[in-house]
């Protein structure tokens, strides 16, 4: 049989729902590198593709 399948999660609740979902009884290794980043609000990218344009 193949190997057991191993989940990472953000630690975001809904993330780690998901997970739950997904594979249910197995824990998540739980990482700050999949949390969400923000570099700009939308406002501030369309002000940097115009600059470009």
């Amino acid at each position: 049989m193949g190997r057991d399948p191993y989940v990472y999660s953000s630690q975001y609740r809904r993330a780690l729902d998901t997970a739950e979902l997904a594979l249910p009884g197995r824990a998540p290794d739980v990482t700050v590198l999949l949390n969400e980043q923000n570099y700009s609000t939308p406002a501030q990218l369309g002000e940097r593709r115009e600059a470009f344009e």
